[in-house]
Formats: C-alpha cells, sequence, structure tokens
C-alpha cells in the first residue's frame, strides 16, 4: 500500500490535474503552490520549478498520444516530471 508524502502527491496531482494544467501554463496558482509545498519545494525554489514543468508539460502535450491517454496517465507523467524537478532542486 502507498504511503507518506509521496502517495498524497500522487494523489493530489491525480485528483487536482485539470487545474495543474492550467496553474502550471500561467506559472502560478494555488494547486501549484500546494503541490510543492507538499514535495518540501521552498517558496525560493518554486518558480524554476514552475518554469521546468511548464516546458516539460508543453512536450507532454504536443505529444501526439496526449489526447488519446486517460486524466490518470497523463497525471502519471506529470508526476514524475515534478519529482524530477523537486529532486533537481533539491526539495
Amino acid at each position: 500500500l502507498c504511503e507518506g508524502p509521496t502517495a498524497s502527491t500522487a494523489k493530489f496531482i491525480n485528483e487536482t490535474y485539470a487545474n495543474l494544467e492550467e496553474e502550471v501554463a500561467a506559472g502560478e496558482g494555488k494547486h501549484v503552490t500546494a503541490m510543492l509545498n507538499m514535495m518540501g519545494c521552498s517558496s525560493h525554489a518554486q518558480p524554476a520549478i514552475i518554469e521546468g514543468l511548464r516546458s516539460d508539460l508543453n512536450v507532454q502535450m504536443s505529444d501526439a498520444s496526449y489526447s488519446t491517454q486517460s486524466k490518470t496517465q497523463n497525471a502519471e507523467i506529470f508526476f514524475n516530471s515534478a519529482v524530477n524537478r523537486a529532486n533537481a532542486a533539491k526539495c
């Protein structure tokens, strides 16, 4: 059974994926801030992480398979990107 902060973050992303897409595109928002806080990212590190997520999401959405994948599949790809970006920022 999945537990802990990583599982909580994954669940949050799956439940709020549409909001996260919009907020990452806009560069800010309460859901993306909450997600990064859950991941232990400082407010100082968040703008650069969001910019990286925006780039990753742009690539993801440009892929031909994006529109045929389920929300859960797209949320999982976003989660992996968020984890990679958070790890790179040493969150």
